[in-house]
């Protein structure tokens, strides 16, 4: 990941009180995005109704204000998709099976909020699911990705 390996974390939610229609876990260094809310990093999406999991590069789609979780602009989480995507597309051409939007079936704010802070996903079905080794190597992927290529915002 291009980061010192006791930098690496990887934590899950499932939703703060009420359990959430899109749980995630997310990989990501401990330095430079130490909450969900802020920063770039790698996250599994469950798709509300269970049918598929994405391995997107997001970001942050919430901050935390008044005592609760806000969205973001969607204006913003566009802006920084589009500052994204340029400075990745060398590193993921060789890859056809890059997705530019995700569609996490959840008809709450919270999980349709994740969507646009998607800058590219690889989506896997529940019926395909593939072995551990492509698994590895699509997280290896995106690892890279985020590596080098987003630091500074």
């Amino acid at each position: 990941m291009e980061i010192p390996l006791d930098d690496v974390g990887v934590e899950g939610s499932d939703g703060a009180g009420q359990k959430a229609v899109v749980a995630w876990t997310r990989v990501h260094s401990k330095s430079r995005t130490p909450s969900a809310t802020n920063g770039w990093y790698i996250v599994y999406l469950f798709s509300g109704d269970g049918e598929r999991v994405y391995l997107p590069l997001n970001q942050g789609t919430t901050e935390w204000s008044g005592g609760e979780f806000k969205a973001r602009e969607p204006a913003d989480l566009k802006r920084r998709v589009d500052w994204a995507r340029p400075r990745i597309d060398q590193a993921a051409d060789k890859r056809t099976d890059l997705l530019t939007s995700i569609h996490l079936s959840s008809g709450t704010k919270l999980g349709k909020g994740y969507e646009p802070g998607n800058v590219v996903a690889i989506e896997y079905q529940r019926d395909a699911i593939p072995n551990s080794d492509v698994l590895r190597e699509d997280l290896l992927l995106m690892a890279r990705l985020l590596g080098p290529n987003l630091r500074g915002r």
